[in-house]
């Protein structure tokens, strides 16, 4: 037999060593990477624009009282331009700041005007003869003369709204500060119905609103005027929120005094320059249970006694500009639409500003007054 031939041994083959293909990303890094910076950019941008405009925001300091020398110091440390928007004769030292606009704590920006009323000091002078005058040019004389004049409503056949006298007596030596009491023709047919009432502790605040463009006179003020005349006549203590005297038109100023207040109810007279036509009343909705004298029952006076021609609108409001959302009670009554033919008619008419000033007054009376015995 043949001889068997040799087996050789297996050659194996050395292991391949081969990385395994890794696969694509579902989002690119580069993109990605690229969001993120895109977004922390912006997050940045805000984060600095809200910052700057921080930044920029300050609050009002108050100068009321200051002399105009470290008003004009307290004004440029926080950034803001120093005007003087008037001199007013007053009981103040001449030189001090008696009013600033805006009010203190009001936030405005760096840079913005710092508006004030400095004392031009006291001045002694003769007083003015305004026996014969209307009551608004009056008042607009001895007001700008820095006197404080109380009117007393007395009736006479004289045209309405007329002075009839005046005490201390025209000629008279006065000074800033004083105060004058005028005594003006009220129409006899004005008085009728006008029950006597005692108000003795009463604190009223008349806001009476700055009059919209376009109206010849102030129909708010002149209702103030004699609505303050009847409340203090029957013993209440009024405070007015505005005086013809008053060169601020800004619901923040009077706002500011209103607050400064304490007062037993809060009147506010204001002339809308919307359409519509007649009068409307408004109170606060958060008051309507709270007050001791309610919000819904005093504006239910007013509905009653408003009825000329017609009774009155109902327009509850949660906030109001000048009284705010006070726990104070107050109602606001609007006077009627500068863009109403038949409201204007009205406004220039003394014997209806009588009307208005005697039905509020009858509805502060019943709600907070005293009857007086016949």
């Amino acid at each position: 037999m043949p001889a068997a031939a040799p087996v050789e041994a297996p050659v194996y083959l050395p292991a391949l060593d081969r990385e395994r293909p890794q696969r694509a990303p579902l989002i690119p890094r580069a993109v990605w990477m690229g969001g993120l910076t895109v977004s922390l950019l912006l997050a940045a941008i805000v984060g600095i624009f809200f910052w700057v405009r921080t930044q920029g925001l300050i609050s009002t300091p108050s100068v009321v009282g200051s002399s105009e020398g470290d008003a004009r110091v307290v004004a440029s440390r926080a950034g803001l331009t120093f005007v003087v928007d008037e001199r007013r004769f007053s009981t103040a030292p001449e030189g001090q700041v008696i009013e600033q606009h805006p009010a203190p704590g009001t936030e405005v920006r760096r840079g913005d005007q710092l508006r004030v009323v400095l004392s031009a000091g006291t001045e002694e002078f003769t007083l003015p003869d305004v026996i014969g005058q209307g009551l608004s040019l009056a008042l607009g004389t001895l007001e700008a003369k820095g006197l404080f004049v109380d009117t007393v409503f007395v009736l006479s056949d004289a045209a309405s709204d007329t002075v009839l006298s005046s005490m201390p007596a025209p000629g008279s030596i006065v000074r800033t500060g004083d105060r004058v009491r005028l005594e003006v023709s009220s129409p006899r047919d004005a008085s009728v119905g006008l029950r006597p009432y005692r108000l003795d502790g009463v604190v009223v605040v008349i806001d009476p609103q700055p009059p919209v463009p376009g109206l010849t006179n102030d129909p708010a003020l002149e209702v103030s005027r004699r609505l303050r005349a009847l409340l203090e006549a029957s013993g209440a203590v009024v405070r007015l929120l505005r005086t013809g005297a008053d060169s601020s038109t800004v619901d923040a100023d009077r706002a500011a005094r209103a607050r400064e207040s304490t007062y037993t109810v809060g009147v506010g007279l204001s002339v809308t320059a919307g359409s519509g036509s007649g009068m409307a009343v408004s109170t606060a909705t958060s008051l309507a249970a709270s007050a001791p004298t309610s919000s819904t029952a005093l504006a239910s006076a007013l509905e009653r006694t408003l009825t000329d021609p017609t009774p009155p609108r109902r327009a509850d409001v949660a906030f109001d500009n000048v009284f705010g959302a006070s726990e104070n009670l107050w109602v606001r009554v609007t006077l009627g639409s500068a863009s109403s033919r038949d409201d204007i008619t009205s406004f220039i008419d003394p014997r209806w500003a009588d009307k208005v000033a005697r039905a509020v007054y009858t509805a502060l009376a019943e709600s907070f007054g005293t009857p007086e015995l016949p």
